[in-house]
């Protein structure tokens, strides 16, 4: 009888064992089950992650290649230009020249007119126009001195354009006003300065068009 005990005693030991043995079961079932999930996201997170470096690292290939051709460009252009400037060059001299010569034309206006004028065969005055005159001379010859050194074509054409109207104005004057025909040979110097930069500016436009078929 006492061994009927003992073997019901280990019986229901070994029920109750199996008991929580099953209870525990489902939960660490549960535990492996989030583990996978959290190790699925993660490897999901880090599947984007690469994707995304690799699209952020085709991107910036892209651009850094549109940069590299913006620069080449950029480039290309500056060389023309410098190319341009150097073959605007002699025009721009001979514009300079022009200006120190308007200005040594102001000075003398200025200080003694009429000396100039009795050079010319013209009569003396004491008024101020002729000082008027020289004083707007000499801004002329000033903007030429200082801008013309760095003078692009359409400045240097614009310059040749006025140049050459000073000769027809002198002409007008004289055969409509009553201009002694001295004045003309005050319109000389601007025609053989327009000549000199016009020159300048046809041997350039050659050997620019030269250079571009090189």
């Amino acid at each position: 009888h006492k061994l009927k005990l003992v073997d019901d005693a280990e019986e229901r030991h070994r029920i109750a064992r199996r008991g929580r043995f099953e209870r525990c079961q489902p939960l660490s079932r549960v535990r492996q089950t989030i583990l996978a999930a959290r190790t699925d996201v993660v490897r999901g997170h880090a599947s984007r992650v690469g994707s995304d470096l690799g699209h952020a690292s085709e991107s910036r290939e892209d651009t850094t290649e549109a940069d590299g051709r913006r620069s080449i460009r950029s480039l290309k252009r500056r060389r023309k230009m410098n190319d341009a400037s150097g073959q605007l060059r002699p025009a721009q001299r001979s514009l300079v020249a022009f200006g120190v010569y308007l200005l040594g034309l102001a000075v003398v206006l200025l200080a003694v007119p009429n000396v100039l004028l009795g050079l010319f065969g013209m009569p003396g005055t004491q008024e101020v126009w002729i000082r008027v005159v020289g004083m707007l001379v000499g801004f002329l010859g000033f903007y030429d001195v200082r801008y013309g050194a760095r003078a692009d074509r359409s400045f240097l054409e614009m310059t040749i354009q006025v140049r050459l109207s000073v000769p027809a104005f002198f002409l007008a004057f004289v055969l409509f006003a009553g201009a002694p025909w001295q004045r003309l040979l005050f319109g000389v110097f601007d025609l053989l300065g327009a000549g000199w930069t016009w020159w300048s500016l046809s041997g350039s436009s050659q050997s620019l068009a030269a250079t571009s078929r090189g």
